[in-house]
């Protein structure tokens, strides 16, 4: 199996909104997996015609796993949420007042990530970080405009063994962790899994579990399919 471990960096802010969050609109620490194949897709160009198929056959083909480089907290900003009113015609005169509410905004500053991705179709993966490497489109994550920096750090061959120390977010709920709702697909309408974000890296279990193997990194490699 092919691999490759990708660092992300994000030089200014970064904000990863849930989609029912609105009159608060708070962010995951890590981007969703939906988020990064949106970014592959930037990466190569795709139309936005084509964006279901191209959805549909990475979220088949594609293992993932991601961990924040810096552990750090959201920050939050006090906004103001504009309304324009149902009907109003813009064409009777210049619109000077707006109904509007203030909100509580959370965003992270200049965070990084490291993402482990593998792929049994070698072909089709190498594809993918060849377009990272040489994109069609300007690269962002999350928000369009939150740039993102992408270095491919390591790539080779991906082997399965077992351990209990884990370089990634671990799919369940274990104690100590921060727990997060993170979307596997654009097209479920169940509740997303639950994954467990650790404070430090790597993470030890008390047992062993079977992992894909990063050079001397393990994490657990999850898609759509594999989590069922």
């Amino acid at each position: 199996m092919l691999g490759a471990k990708i660092e992300l960096s994000i030089p200014y802010f970064a904000c990863f909104r849930p989609p029912r969050s609105t009159s608060l609109v708070i962010t995951h620490p890590v981007p969703p997996f939906t988020t990064l194949i949106g970014m592959f897709a930037n990466a190569k160009g795709v139309h936005w015609d084509n964006y279901s198929p191209f959805f549909e056959e990475a979220e088949r083909r594609l293992l993932m796993n991601i961990r924040p480089i810096e552990l750090d907290k959201s920050q939050r900003e006090v906004a103001r949420l504009l309304k324009l009113k149902r009907g109003e015609e813009r064409a009777t005169g210049r619109i000077t007042a707006f109904p509007s509410s203030p909100i509580y905004r959370y965003f992270l500053v200049r965070p990084s990530y490291l993402l482990y991705i593998a792929s049994e179709e070698e072909d089709y993966l190498q594809d993918i970080l060849h377009s990272l490497r040489y994109p069609s489109r300007s690269l962002y994550i999350g928000q369009s405009d939150d740039m993102v920096v992408v270095d491919i750090v390591w790539e080779g061959e991906v082997r399965k063994g077992k351990g209990d120390e884990i370089w990634g977010l671990i799919h369940g709920v274990y104690e100590g962790c921060e727990y997060i709702a993170l979307p596997l697909t654009h097209w479920e309408r169940e509740k997303p899994p639950i994954f467990s974000l650790p404070p430090h890296f790597p993470f030890k279990l008390n047992f062993e579990e079977e992992l894909f193997l990063f050079g001397e990194e393990g994490v657990p490699l999850y898609n759509r399919e594999k989590l069922g």
